[in-house]
């Protein structure tokens, strides 16, 4: 097993990894509900957006800490410190998906886009953010993604004193699994707007912290 960083030649393995964060467990990422994209055009949608290789987002292929074993990527995560090139990681996905989909497209699902923005956390500017953690199911117990989340730490320890992570609000496994890790309850957010439940797997998100040193 080896860490390897991510770069523009993992980009179908980090698309990969994207759709399956947004799922999170679920039949349908957000993108695929939003805007009633297949699998296979939602990862070109990701992959399209991985192409620009904006720094500070989970769109970042260089953000990415993967695993390596037995000569295949089975797993990873990427990491950033949040605003620290000025432009939030919200705003570079927003910025990202206009310029990929175009404004018209974007304004036809304005109410879902309006719905998913009720439960938006703000994360903090100078904190490293945690996103698209990701496995795929057979390497399970293998100690892969405790590998890459060290690596991730190990690239950004000089620049960090807090961790941040978010999760569906009604992911109790993730809840289990970042309050072991460490992790507290520092915001979450809900909604009842009925469009939510039309492109949201949940009612709303938790964001989890964790103090360093």
């Amino acid at each position: 097993m080896r860490t390897v960083q991510g770069s523009l030649q993992h980009i179908d393995f980090i698309a990969e990894a994207i759709l399956n964060a947004e799922r999170s467990g679920a039949e349908k990422s957000f993108y695929e509900l939003v805007f009633g994209f297949s699998e296979d055009e939602t990862l070109e949608l990701i992959r399209k957006m991985l192409v620009e290789n904006i720094p500070g987002s989970e769109f970042h292929t260089e953000s990415y800490q993967l695993i390596e074993l037995d000569g295949e990527i089975v797993g990873g995560c990427a990491a950033w410190i949040e605003n620290q090139d000025g432009l939030s990681s919200n705003s570079i996905r927003a910025n990202l998906l206009a310029y990929t989909l175009g404004a018209a497209q974007l304004l036809a699902q304005r109410d879902a886009v309006n719905a998913l923005n009720e439960i938006d956390i703000e994360r903090t500017t100078g904190t490293l953010q945690i996103e698209a953690v990701y496995l795929r199911d057979i390497y399970r117990g293998k100690g892969v993604i405790r590998k890459a989340f060290e690596a991730c730490l190990n690239q950004h320890e000089s620049f960090i004193n807090e961790i941040q992570i978010q999760s569906v609000l009604e992911n109790h496994s993730s809840a289990r699994a970042f309050e072991k890790a460490g992790f507290t309850r520092s915001e979450e957010k809900t909604s009842t707007n009925p469009k939510l439940k039309e492109v949201f797997l949940g009612t709303g998100k938790v964001l989890w912290t964790k103090q360093i040193g």
